[in-house]
Parts: structure tokens; C-alpha cells; sequence
């Protein structure tokens, strides 16, 4: 089990109409967001959203050194929040169990008014 952790510390948002294809395989998911996460000008991570989780899972891309997180659409919101108003960031996933997450880097202090 190795983790990858990857900081982050610019994105770029895609709100997509189109159909989401992996490889070869269409999975009809249809107006999906993509938010690219980058540190400095590097990809490290993409956060996808969907009203699926059944059309892909969870990856870390070795050759092109990325991290793949889906998450459904319901937790845009919340993610995006979390994205633009902390930091630093980062993009964790475990590469035997997939698990991953995107997290704060360093101890948020308890009762911070979040405005």
C-alpha cells in the first residue's frame, strides 16, 4: 500500500454538457463537472462529478503522475467550498484501495469563523 499525496494550489473549473467517456467505454453520464487541481503549472489531481458513481472509480495515473477523484454531484458544493476558500490542499489516494480524499495540509483551528 503506498499513499500519494499530492499538493495543490491553483484549479481550473470545466461545467461539461457533453457525455463523459473513459477510454473506449461510454458510460451516458451526461453534464459533468471537472475541476483540474495544479500545483504551481503541474496537474496533480482531477475531481469529477456526476449524478453517477457507478461509471468509473477512483485512480492514480502513474505515467502521467495524476490522481483521479469522483465524487457525486451532490458533493460540488461542498468540495468547491472547501477548495476555494482553504489552503494549502492537497489530493491523497491509497493505490491498492482507492480510497482518496482532498484535505486540508495543516490544523485548522476549532471555532474559526468560516465567512
Amino acid at each position: 500500500m503506498t499513499v500519494i499525496v499530492k499538493n495543490f494550489d491553483k484549479y481550473k473549473i470545466a461545467f461539461h454538457s457533453d457525455y463523459y467517456s473513459l477510454a473506449q467505454n461510454d458510460f451516458g453520464v451526461k453534464n459533468w463537472i471537472q475541476i483540474e487541481c495544479y500545483n504551481n503549472q503541474t496537474r496533480v489531481a482531477k475531481l469529477l462529478f456526476n449524478n453517477t458513481l457507478t461509471f468509473a472509480k477512483n485512480s492514480y495515473t502513474s505515467g502521467v503522475d495524476v490522481i483521479t477523484l469522483i465524487y457525486h454531484i451532490d458533493r460540488f458544493d461542498e468540495i468547491y467550498n472547501l477548495i476555494r476558500r482553504e489552503k494549502p490542499l492537497q489530493a491523497v489516494i491509497d493505490d491498492k484501495t482507492l480510497n482518496g480524499n482532498v484535505s486540508t495540509l495543516q490544523l485548522e483551528p476549532a471555532g474559526e469563523l468560516d465567512v
